[in-house]
């Protein structure tokens, strides 16, 4: 067993937090509570995040450039795809971000806020 095999010192450093105490699902922010998933797909779909960045240029591939909101950026390593409504970041985004994961992050606010203030573009 793994207790024969670790030090007792390092089960003494273990969280005193008990299993029954955890929630028995945890949060996860991406993926929303059921009764916001209607609204999360209504937001994505009917608001732009060309709205929240309104710097953005246009470049060849039809996509948007931008200076990213969530670092100091001196040039645009930012893109929004459009089409998607994605938003992603070269330098500090793996993957894409939503309009409303967007939103979390510029404001630093948790989900039911930026549905709350989001939903108030529509």
């Amino acid at each position: 067993s793994i207790y024969d095999v670790l030090p007792e010192s390092v089960f003494s450093t273990a969280p005193t937090r008990l299993r029954s105490e955890l929630p028995s699902t945890p949060f996860n922010p991406w993926h929303p509570q059921p009764e916001t998933n209607g609204r999360c797909d209504d937001i994505n779909e009917r608001v732009s995040i060309l709205e929240l960045l309104p710097d953005a240029k246009p470049s060849s591939n039809g996509w948007y450039v931008v200076k990213c909101p969530l670092h100091d950026d001196r040039k645009a390593s930012a893109w929004i795809d459009p089409n998607r409504n994605r938003f992603g970041c070269h330098k500090c985004v793996n993957g894409s971000l939503s309009v409303i994961d967007l939103y979390m992050e510029i404001h630093n606010v948790d989900l039911q806020t930026s549905i709350s203030e989001l939903d108030k573009m529509i």
